[in-house]
């Protein structure tokens, strides 16, 4: 796909119920389950011209698993302040927080974006939202996936999904 991967992790928002137009105070009702993404990106694809193109640059194979668990909204202790990270395991060194976030430092918060969203899309059960990323993507601080190297994204007191780069 590319030499130039990176990284994201970030809350997947699973709805459960359908919606449009919904309201700010409403949007939880319509969350069934939340897990944990890893989102990459083939940064050349995405920016090859004549125009840019983001979305094709995620839509490789095996780009942005997400799981392996979901769970449920009143697992957390605080459904607005959901905590997660993902940690980089090089062989032969110790291992490296990239990100740590939580989903109260987001530019919107959950309620919000699922506000914003539906005033234009109808969500529907199975839909997946994407939460965004906190800081510390790879583009910005020259870290992009080689093979061999794993990156481990893990949602606060739930678990953890891992996966390791190979070449293609």
């Amino acid at each position: 796909s590319s030499d130039v991967v990176d990284y994201e992790t970030e809350l997947v928002f699973v709805i459960g119920k359908r919606g449009h137009k919904i309201a700010k105070d409403a949007a939880w009702d319509h969350v069934a389950a939340v897990a944990i993404v890893q989102d990459y990106s083939a940064r050349q694809v995405q920016l090859r011209p004549p125009v840019p193109q983001f979305s094709i640059g995620k839509s490789f194979p095996n780009y942005s698993p997400f799981g392996p668990f979901m769970v449920t909204i009143d697992e957390f202790e605080n459904r607005d302040a959901i905590t997660f990270s993902a940690t980089l395991s090089k062989p032969g060194e110790p291992d490296f927080e990239l990100q740590r976030g939580s989903s109260d430092d987001m530019i919107f918060d959950v309620p919000e974006m699922i506000h914003r969203l539906s005033q234009t899309l109808t969500l529907l059960p199975g839909d997946i939202i994407f939460s965004g990323t906190p800081a510390g993507v790879g583009f910005g601080r020259d870290i992009l996936m080689r093979p061999g190297w794993a990156i481990t994204s893990t949602l606060d007191g739930v678990g953890s999904i891992r996966n390791e780069f190979t070449a293609e």
